[in-house]
């Protein structure tokens, strides 16, 4: 299934809960939210692709299957060439969805032979739940005046012991038609200060429920350095302050699931540069407003 929902927003109070923002509206269909701004946010829409492939079409419903959700955010206005080159490759969302699918559809049929007889793979005249694969990405989008913080999520199944997560935030600025990166945000010598803040603000999180002191090292506590990179492609703001994302297995073992944390903007504030300052600005004004 195939099909686009469009639907308008105005300036409302929200209750947003996804990368750090605070409030928005959900389209239970979808599974994707975008609130704020209605000269941004409005148009909106969600593009969505359902699809469901059996690995043995002969054995009909009784078949294992590899399902594919793809609900990602598009817009009819000047923030559709600004998604198309921030999140989707810079193809359009039926591109971008349709290669997802391929790509899938791909790799799950070939995980068996097509000369394998489907009877060969049954367990107690039933198919392992391992051959029902599934590919799922959503997410959320908050805007704040010019400013879209954008959260994708994909959850992902091929058959192995568990299936896997990731997240990725973008914060794009509608007014530049660009996406914002870190290092603008901050003056020229913050990054080493930015570094230790978010190693403290780990240990601080982490080390009561490690067991640990919070002066610990990060290593004691489960992480897999005492030092920790900063993941410029994966951060987020709010008014709420500077967040950042690692995704399982970056920073500490895959049983730690997705960290995430967020550097308050009292802390980080000294470190921002105008273009940081101006755009935390931006999102208190809303939040004040909303």
């Amino acid at each position: 299934m195939k099909n686009i929902i469009y639907a308008s927003f105005l300036v409302v109070s929200f209750v947003f809960a996804s990368c750090g923002g605070a409030a928005a509206t959900r389209d239970a269909s979808s599974g994707w939210t975008l609130a704020g701004d209605g000269a941004v946010a409005d148009g909106s829409s969600v593009y969505q692709l359902d699809e469901r492939i059996l690995l043995y079409p002969q054995e009909g419903a009784a078949s294992p299957a590899l399902s594919v959700s793809v609900h990602i955010l598009d817009s009819e206005g000047s923030l559709r060439p600004l998604l198309s080159r921030a999140l989707y490759d810079g193809k359009t969302c039926r591109e971008y969805a349709d290669a997802l699918l391929n790509a899938a559809k791909t790799k799950y049929l070939d995980s068996r032979s097509a000369a394998e007889p489907a009877a060969a793979a049954l367990v107690d005249d039933r198919y392992p739940q391992s051959m029902n694969w599934f590919y799922q990405e959503a997410g959320a989008g908050v805007v704040y005046g010019n400013f879209v913080v954008v959260e994708r999520s994909r959850t992902i199944y091929e058959g192995g012991a568990h299936e896997s997560h990731e997240k990725e935030c973008f914060v794009l600025d509608a007014g530049r038609a660009a996406q914002v990166r870190l290092d603008e945000m901050l003056k020229p010598d913050a990054p080493s200060a930015l570094k230790k803040q978010i190693e403290e603000r780990l240990r601080a999180e982490f080390a009561g429920k490690a067991g640990q002191a919070v002066s610990a090292s990060l290593v004691d506590i489960g992480f897999f350095e005492n030092s920790v990179a900063v993941p410029e492609q994966n951060f987020f703001v709010s008014p709420a302050g500077l967040g950042f994302v690692w995704n399982p297995a970056a920073i500490a073992p895959y049983s730690a699931g997705i960290i995430e944390i967020t550097l308050p903007y009292a802390d980080i504030q000294r470190l921002l540069s105008a273009e940081g300052e101006a755009l935390f600005q931006s999102l208190r004004r809303f939040s004040s407003n909303g």
